[in-house]
């Protein structure tokens, strides 16, 4: 039986519906409380397509770089699922979490309106549900 084969799209289109998602994420009502945008990400495998990456975006309270669990008590859930389907992106996680780091700087560094709520709230993260989480946004000096 022959692989299914997923939708997948250009690197720079990829890039442009990530950033649609976070607006339309951030849409959303979002609690006074958060203190942290969190950018989670997982490796989607099944067996009838090739594997690719997907983030949700939550938001939480506080950054605790000492509690691990720090990202798993948020307070905010963004848009459903994104899935990073490219042939531009290599399937290793570094690959993944590398090439969602640099669109998120890119976003935080515009214009678009959910860059300038995520600035206003001053810290977000990303990283693999199951590994660390690396901050690639930090303008409070008491995080």
């Amino acid at each position: 039986m022959a692989k299914k084969k997923t939708k997948r799209v250009p690197l720079l289109q990829l890039k442009t519906m990530f950033f649609d998602w976070i607006d339309e994420s951030l849409k959303k009502r979002i609690p006074k409380k958060v203190g942290v945008f969190n950018f989670c990400l997982y490796e989607e495998f099944s067996m009838d397509e090739d594997g690719y990456f997907s983030a949700d975006l939550f938001g939480c309270e506080k950054y605790d770089e000492e509690d691990p669990d720090w990202a798993c008590n948020w307070c905010f859930e963004g848009a459903s699922r994104f899935a990073f389907r490219s042939d531009d992106i290599e399937q290793d996680w570094e690959s993944g979490l590398k090439v969602a780091q640099d669109f998120l700087r890119e976003y935080l560094a515009s214009d678009r309106p959910g860059a300038k709520t995520m600035r206003a709230v001053g810290i977000v993260t990303a990283g693999f549900s199951d590994g660390d989480i690396e901050v690639v946004l930090n303008e409070k000096s008491s995080a």
